[in-house]
């Protein structure tokens, strides 16, 4: 189905949003001091300061290579620079329905026989591949609301940059009111859908920018697979990670009646006080911040590049970054831009 750039649609608006991602969000910054939401607030020149300490620069061990990396960061104007880093391991949230999952808020490790009854599992449902993510498939009938977003994705080998062929991607995010389906809408599995990469590594899903709920920044879920073989369940994906929505993306769609209570949950936090994000290094982000074109009339169209890891020389498929499931943010894939053993 084509993306739809013309005037979103305003909907009803549903209750106040009852669920929140598990974030340890805290209550003052890194240094002690009162955290004010609105003095950082997509300022990401003054979040760079903080960034720096939580994560080694991939491929720029030294403070040179980093001061270098800045001029290309992300910035409102959707300016990223093109470099070749391994994408972070990130949770996957309570809300993959990738068979991981039970029940809303829970990611605790359970025996796969018992998880395999009760877990939502959309990766083995057919209809699932397909570039329109906006409407529901199979026996399910219903249109996500929000402003359309075209984004496409390359997925390519972090060591020489090279396109990946053949890679099973899974997409997930939250709607306009930021709520997701299967979970908060159970009669509903819009919003998910997955693809293969192409002969370049690239793929593209016609998808609306998701709104803000309480503790998370604006984000997209993505899974990537070694082939569709492979994804029978999110344990078996080489990568589990997420995207950030642009901040100038954010401010322009949340003025918008139907992204009610998105402005006042965005005020709270940020790239930097997130808790996935802020754990990130400043070239992480920028690798996780798509470049977007558009507006909130026309819609957006924007790209991202996701690197896989493989270590120098190996010339055999790529590996699986290691990541506990059960485990909160602070269990990162790669530590100083090096596999957790």
């Amino acid at each position: 189905m084509t993306l739809n750039l013309g005037r979103p649609t305003l909907g009803s608006l549903p209750g106040d949003l009852l669920h929140e991602e598990r974030t340890g969000m805290e209550k003052t910054d890194p240094h002690g001091h009162s955290a004010d939401p609105h003095d950082d607030f997509g300022d990401f020149h003054r979040d760079l300061p903080l960034m720096l300490p939580r994560r080694a620069l991939f491929g720029f061990g030294a403070v040179a290579g980093a001061t270098a990396l800045f001029p290309g960061l992300a910035s409102a104007a959707g300016k990223v620079v093109n470099a070749c880093v391994v994408s972070p391991s990130e949770t996957q949230g309570p809300f993959p329905a990738d068979g991981s999952v039970m029940a809303i808020g829970d990611t605790t490790p359970t025996r796969a026989a018992e998880m395999a009854k009760t877990a939502p599992n959309i990766l083995v449902q057919s209809g699932l591949v397909r570039t329109d993510l906006t409407r529901s498939f199979g026996d399910f009938k219903g249109t996500a609301e929000g402003v359309p977003f075209r984004l496409k994705l390359k997925i390519t080998d972090a060591y020489d940059c090279v396109g990946l062929k053949n890679k099973f991607v899974y997409l997930w995010l939250a709607d306009a009111h930021g709520t997701y389906s299967v979970y908060n809408h159970p009669d509903q599995n819009w919003l998910r859908g997955a693809g293969i990469t192409d002969q370049n590594g690239e793929i593209t899903f016609d998808m609306v920018v998701p709104g803000c709920y309480p503790g998370r920044y604006p984000h997209i879920h993505v899974q990537v697979f070694e082939n569709q073989d492979w994804a029978t369940s999110g344990r078996n994906a080489l990568l589990t990670s997420q995207f950030i929505v642009p901040e100038w993306v954010c401010r322009q769609v949340y003025g918008l009646p139907l992204y009610k209570g998105s402005p006042e949950h965005m005020a709270k936090t940020s790239v930097n006080w997130d808790g996935v994000f802020r754990y990130s290094s400043p070239a992480e982000v920028a690798m996780q911040t798509p470049v977007v074109t558009g507006d909130r009339r026309a819609g957006y169209v924007g790209e991202v590049r996701v690197g896989l890891w493989r270590a120098p020389g190996d010339r055999s498929r790529v590996k699986p970054i290691p990541y506990d499931y059960g485990a909160g943010p602070n269990q990162r894939g790669l530590r100083n831009g090096k596999p957790v053993k």
